[in-house]
């Protein structure tokens, strides 16, 4: 705005060329005048360049923005889900389907998972305890036994495996 300005003063200046000005001064005020000239058009041309530029850097933005929306919504959805009981149902599913046992099994790890209230009646009942969280199972004495929250307990190793439990490498059940 400044340069504009002060090509404004100078061509004002230029078409008041009078005899009190000497002719070497106005030339180097029109050489003055040319030069400003094509900076303001160069200046321009930049600004029409950047102003593309920052319609391109909106568009992407809002682009970004859209797909952080969604991605905010898959998020939501994801932490809503209860990762835990999903994956123990597709366990227990896969459990029906490999292995053919007698409903008592399922009965009896829906009663061991009631009965899990009580961590002393719980850890001397069952031979082996599972972690809901690691999918890992440990004998009662192990050091690395899971929070009562997160146990599931079983009678046999069998059982255990075939739940989809893996056996802890500290006590080696």
């Amino acid at each position: 705005m400044k340069k504009l300005l002060i090509l404004l003063t100078i061509s004002f200046a230029l078409s008041g060329c009078t005899a009190k000005v000497s002719q070497t001064e106005c030339d180097a005020l029109a050489t003055e005048k040319a030069v400003l000239a094509e900076r303001v058009e160069t200046l321009t041309s930049e600004n029409g360049e950047l102003s593309s530029q920052v319609e391109e850097l909106t568009t992407e933005n809002s682009n970004l923005k859209e797909e952080n929306q969604k991605l905010a919504a898959e998020n939501a959805k994801l932490k809503s889900t209860p990762v835990p009981t999903a994956i123990s149902e597709s366990k227990d599913l896969n459990v029906d389907k490999s292995v053919s046992k007698s409903s008592s099994t399922s009965s009896f790890s829906s009663s061991s998972s009631a009965s899990s209230g009580s961590s002393d009646s719980g850890s001397t009942q069952y031979a082996y305890i599972g972690n809901k969280n690691s999918y890992k199972f440990h004998r009662p004495s192990c050091s690395t036994l899971p929070s009562e929250a997160n146990r599931i307990y079983y009678a046999t190793r069998e059982e255990a495996v075939n739940a989809g439990m893996v056996p802890c490498k500290r006590c080696n059940p």
